[in-house]
């Protein structure tokens, strides 16, 4: 990926569409959006081949629409992040679910025990954002937001039980975004704003 992210910068910058001044910021823009459509592909792909497309956009919406106010764990390297998205997928699927699945105080508490998390520890400053103090307000208020009204859909639809196995995904995605929040935390991952 990083030849292809090196051609396409030498070309807008050959084309004047950026400065050349502007070649670090180039590149580490468009490898995080093209790790990140890998990423979103790949999970799609497995969600085919697994036959749970519908759950997996779930999780997918829940997790990435926190992730982006929140932060948490990040990868040193665009490979290690991709290895760890296909991971935190297949312990979704083939762990955490199942787990979940049948026993509605466990959902209960995951959800519960996750909106508390983000909302005390969210937004991790990770070094590469380097957020400011009103960028850091901005992404604790979205987050705050977000998991609260995750939450109360998904209490919602756990005490009506409507479809049961899609929230049982929206509640991984809610967790899992917890879960490498303090991570990121336990390994100091974090910058201060300025």
């Amino acid at each position: 990926m990083g030849r292809l992210v090196g051609k396409v910068t030498i070309y807008l910058i050959k084309n004047n569409y950026i400065d050349e001044d502007k070649r670090e910021e180039c590149v580490y823009g468009l490898e995080i959006i093209l790790g990140k459509m890998l990423n979103y592909l790949t999970l799609l792909l497995f969600s085919v081949i697994n036959k749970n497309l519908p759950e997996t956009l779930i999780f997918m919406i829940v997790f990435f629409s926190l992730r982006k106010g929140t932060g948490g764990f990040h990868a040193k390297r665009m490979k290690n992040c991709y290895m760890a998205t296909i991971g935190i997928y297949f312990a979704v699927v083939g762990v955490i679910v199942p787990v979940l699945e049948n026993i509605l105080f466990l959902k209960s508490t995951v959800t519960l025990c996750a909106i508390i998390t983000i909302f005390l520890l969210a937004p991790v400053n990770h070094p590469n954002l380097k957020l400011d103090l009103k960028e850091i307000k901005m992404c604790r208020n979205y987050s705050r937001i977000l998991a609260v009204g995750i939450g109360v859909v998904i209490f919602t639809f756990l005490i009506l039980k409507i479809i049961p196995v899609y929230i049982t995904y929206a509640i991984a995605g809610v967790g899992m975004d917890a879960g490498l929040l303090i991570i990121a935390k336990i390994v100091r991952q974090e910058v201060n704003g300025k």
